[in-house]
């Protein structure tokens, strides 16, 4: 096939932005004065490599930058993609930036052969705390639009994926100026996209006000400038109004008790539907929903004109407890318990205690069903620096006791040898002195017999011990005839 010079609306390059130069050189004749060129690679000065052990040859955003000057591209938009560029989970924009409370969205993965000196998402938030512009030049990956002529605004702002989640859950998130667009990812997850419809449909027959609306196959969700309901209990925490945000838990707890509590199912609840092991005193006063709405916690509500209105809620189980959704609320917002401990807070949504053990048990369940084995694996096995460290100094006082228990069996066993030896030394020693003295015996015995044959009286008596043997033997032959 033919290549024209000028034939091509688009250009795409990925992965090895250094060691491609040239090429890409080369191609760029190829586009249209009209086109775009497209460039996604790794950070050469990531946060990544700052935070792993190991060098990717890539550029930097100057080094690129400076290339697409030299070639005249003069236009262009930059995503900031996390974790990286091979299995991006979020892309940031300038119009949206990344930020503590969407932090946890990059859920960062490493190889086997690496060591994880630092925890990226720690790194992350003080960079941003310090100079939120550093994250334009320290972001993980790039994926840049270019073009030599004004680029149309397509009012992206952000981009989420969810890799994280099993192929029939998978879907992406698109922020653009007044709405956030949830879409399917694959055929497969367009039933996803419908159960959330109804998720929406049942919280309207409640009257359970929500932000999201089902529209052409993805959910439309207008966006809120307001701050989410953890960060307001926080706030209220943190300027000494612990009392206001008590309070405002309390009316949390009445509002989903008021419309979720159903008392009418007499079926399987969850607990007994994962055959999850728990007493039955603990788990029967509690307040059961048929329709368990299990992720309307704090995260995933505001407060607004003094009503409480809900956003993103994917998932539901029959008979869940509402005490459940209770905890998870109070499970997931970060840094509740340096204010409100767990005591507390069960006091106030009369949660008994006995069950919290039963609670994460179908928390981990839940989880389990949505998550990829795969990705959850290699993101769950990261171990950092510091953690291998710990790992080996267990590993090293492990040792350190086996050593010593084998040095105390081996003391024990010299101990017992030298007490063996000590005894036949002794056993020895005795039996020397028997010897010696059977030896004195004997040479007492020599002695008489060397004085007997000695003495005149056995001269004497010589001739006469012949005669008696001459007899005995004439005796002897006689006999034998």
């Amino acid at each position: 096939m033919n290549v024209l010079i000028g034939e091509y609306d688009y250009l795409l390059f990925i992965g090895d932005i250094e060691n491609n130069i040239n090429k890409i050189k080369d191609h760029i004749q190829f586009l249209k004065e009209t086109g775009k060129l497209l460039l996604a690679f790794n950070n050469g000065i990531s946060i990544r490599n700052i935070c792993v052990d190991k060098e990717e040859s890539s550029f930097s955003r100057r080094e690129i930058e400076r290339f697409l000057d030299d070639n005249n591209f003069k236009f262009r938009k930059f995503y900031y993609a996390f974790p990286k560029i091979d299995a991006t989970n979020v892309l940031y924009t300038d119009d949206f930036p990344i930020s503590k409370e969407n932090l946890s969205r990059n859920i960062y993965l490493y190889e086997n052969n690496e060591v994880v000196l630092k925890n990226e998402n720690t790194i992350v938030g003080e960079i941003i705390k310090k100079d939120q512009s550093l994250v334009k030049y320290l972001a993980n990956a790039f994926f840049i639009e270019c073009s030599r002529n004004e680029i149309q605004n397509d009012k992206i702002k952000f981009v989420s994926y969810t890799n994280m989640r099993k192929s029939k859950y998978r879907v992406r998130t698109i922020i653009k100026s007044k709405y956030a667009y949830k879409t399917p990812i694959n055929e497969e997850s367009k039933n996803h996209i419908q159960e959330i419809q109804k998720n929406i449909e049942y919280m309207n027959s409640l009257g359970i006000n929500t932000v999201d609306a089902f529209e052409n196959m993805q959910i439309k969700s207008e966006l809120i400038s307001s701050k989410t309901l953890d960060c307001d209990i926080i706030y209220l925490c943190q300027v000494g109004k612990k009392t206001e945000a008590l309070n405002l838990i309390q009316k949390f707890y009445d509002f989903l008790v008021e419309k979720l509590y159903d008392n009418s199912n007499n079926g399987k609840n969850v607990f007994q539907e994962y055959d999850i092991q728990c007493e039955n005193q603990d788990t029967e006063c509690l307040h059961y929903t048929k329709y368990g709405l299990w992720d309307l916690i704090f995260q995933n509500a505001f407060m607004i004109n003094n009503e409480f209105v809900f956003f993103d809620q994917e998932w539901y189980k029959e008979n869940i407890p509402i005490e459940f959704i209770l905890y998870r609320a109070y499970k997931y917002t970060a840094k509740i318990s340096q204010y409100i401990d767990l005591d507390e807070f069960c006091s106030l949504c009369k949660i008994n205690k006995n069950v919290i053990n039963t609670f994460n048990q179908l928390d981990n369940i839940l989880q389990n069903e949505i998550r990829s084995e795969v990705i959850w694996k290699i993101h769950s096995s990261c171990k950092s620096y510091n953690q291998i460290i710990e790992s080996m100094s267990q590993k090293s006082e492990q040792l350190n006791d086996n050593i010593s228990t084998m040095s105390d069996d081996f003391k024990r066993l010299l101990n017992e040898k030298d007490a063996r030896i000590k005894f036949l030394e002794e056993n020895i020693e005795n039996d020397c002195q028997i010897i010696k003295e059977k030896e004195i015996q004997l040479a007492n015995k020599d002695n008489e017999i060397m004085l007997i044959q000695n003495s005149k009286s056995w001269k004497l008596t010589k001739p006469l011990r012949k005669i008696e043997k001459m007899l005995k033997r004439g005796k002897s032959n006689e006999n034998k005839r």
